[in-house]
């Protein structure tokens, strides 16, 4: 075992997705990773791996994953132990297999766990290899053509042949340049795609946040994360912030629509309001576009004190003549505490049609989901509204993150957000532009988006894959369209 190379992998493995990314250390250190061990036996050297890849991402995600200590160093270990089979399927595949062959075990295994990993974890694509390269913007449009995957497994390929380059200098060269032909032709196939603006017609769009400063730690709706029945004290906080906020919130909503805003967009429960008080909200807001026109989508945390579930976390989208366009849930609650006091939605992606084209909305993890993010490709949505709230150790990657969906499924992403960075990104990827909460609370997220979706190959897949009566009927929601 090389110590020299495995001190390498280790410490460029601490700069892969993490906190601290570097997007060249996710092309390296694998490479070096899979140099180092290569002289071990294949199960010897694929634990050696899974030592090196569970104690990297234990410091590399620290504060990023909403798990108690033991469970996350549970977690770790696990995806150590998984992470390590690419490592033992390119040890028995370079023993007995030619190397054009051999050097696609790697990226295969290496996509088949990425896949399978965002399908079953309760985290979706959190770890996912693809998220180490969102500021390579060449490089993540081949996602048009595979979704993340394709990102995934270019950095897998690359790093089969960086290990067999610096194991064996004897017949592997012609299959390491063939692989650096790959790799370089898929950035300059992006670079091109990027000169394309996109087609189409564009709308201005406001995001906003509510201008409390309260942390993430000490608002309002971090107190509804109980099991009990909220106390007088409690529910009075509750109420009076619902007082202070929404009032605020409902008139920089009216101030946006007659600036010119055609769509406006409140992060993740802005709108705090006690249960059996939404529907005057709503309305309120409804006379607001009546006046101005324009499309509001409002988040609303509708507070029970009932418990153990106190939020109903829900967006309703209210369009230029006062009708309820749709009305849908959070579909899937971030496991844990949230997941616990938040009642669920249907599992599904919302869509309306509207006269700026067919707008689709998922609430911040949801966009995490592939299951769920892949239907804004197979719906053909063209505006995908994203509600968010983060907190500071997963901002601003949490928003970056937007890039990869927005390029698969040829959507513009509007992504309002609390306690992070609020975007605007393009079909392509590019961030039409960016407003930060923290530090400037109230803050506005102005942008010039298109409307119109660019078609891609992975959005066809994805509607190919989806039943027709679901790619037809309207928007899954919680009632149907109704005056205000």
């Amino acid at each position: 075992m090389d110590l020299n190379l495995l001190t390498a992998a280790a410490v460029l493995a601490l700069f892969v997705g993490g906190r601290s990314n570097i997007g060249v250390a996710a092309w390296l250190a694998p490479g070096l990773l899979l140099a180092a061990v290569a002289e071990l036996a294949p199960w010897t050297g694929a634990l050696v791996a899974a030592g090196v890849l569970a104690a990297t991402a234990a410091l590399a995600f620290r504060g990023q994953i909403p798990l108690p200590l033991p469970a996350y160093l549970a977690l770790m270990a696990g995806g150590g132990l998984t992470g390590a089979l690419p490592y033992l399927a390119h040890a028995l595949a370079a023993d007995t297999l030619p190397t054009p062959v051999a050097v696609l075990a790697f990226p295969l295994v290496f996509v088949a766990l990425d896949a399978a990993g965002a399908a079953s974890s309760p985290f979706g694509v959190w770890g996912s290899p693809a998220l180490t390269q969102l500021t390579n913007k060449p490089l993540v449009q081949v996602a048009a053509l595979g979704g993340s995957g394709a990102v995934t497994g270019l950095l897998g390929l690359s790093a089969a042949a960086l290990g067999l380059a610096l194991t064996d200098t004897s017949g592997v060269w012609p299959t390491v340049v063939a692989v650096a032909v790959v790799v370089v032709a898929a950035h300059l196939w992006g670079g091109v795609r990027l000169t394309r603006a996109p087609a189409g017609t564009s709308v201005r769009v406001a995001g906003l946040v509510e201008a409390s400063t309260a942390s993430s730690t000490d608002s309002a709706l971090a107190l509804l994360m109980q099991d009990e029945r909220l106390d007088d004290a409690v529910w009075e906080r509750v109420t009076s912030e619902s007082t202070t906020v929404l009032p605020d919130l409902i008139a920089r909503t009216e101030h946006a629509l007659a600036g010119g805003a055609q769509l406006v967009v409140w992060a993740e429960g802005a709108g705090l309001v006690p249960a059996g008080q939404e529907d005057d909200v709503v309305a309120h807001v409804a006379d607001l576009v009546r006046r101005h026109g324009g499309h509001v989508a409002l988040a609303l945390a509708v507070a029970h004190r009932d418990g153990p579930r106190h939020v109903d976390n829900r967006v309703v989208l209210v369009d230029p003549v006062g009708q309820v366009a749709l009305d849908t849930r959070k579909a899937r609650p971030v496991p844990g505490v949230e997941a616990d006091h938040t009642i669920p939605g249907d599992g599904d992606l919302a869509w309306a049609d509207t006269a700026l084209g067919r707008i689709g909305v998922l609430v911040c993890f949801d966009l995490d989901l592939p299951r769920l993010s892949r239907q804004a490709g197979a719906h053909g949505v063209d505006i995908l509204l994203v509600p968010a709230s983060d907190w500071p150790a997963i901002s601003p990657l949490h928003t970056e993150m937007a890039v990869l969906p927005a390029i698969a499924n040829g959507c513009t992403v509007v992504r309002p957000t609390r306690w992070g960075r609020s975007a605007a990104i393009d079909p392509h990827g590019r961030f039409v532009a960016t407003a930060d909460h923290v530090g400037h609370a109230g803050a506005t997220l102005w942008a010039q988006v298109p409307n119109r979706r660019v078609q891609t190959p992975y959005a066809r897949l994805a509607n190919r894959a989806t039943a027709p009566d679901q790619r037809t009927d309207r928007t899954p929601r919680l009632g149907a369209s109704r005056p205000m």
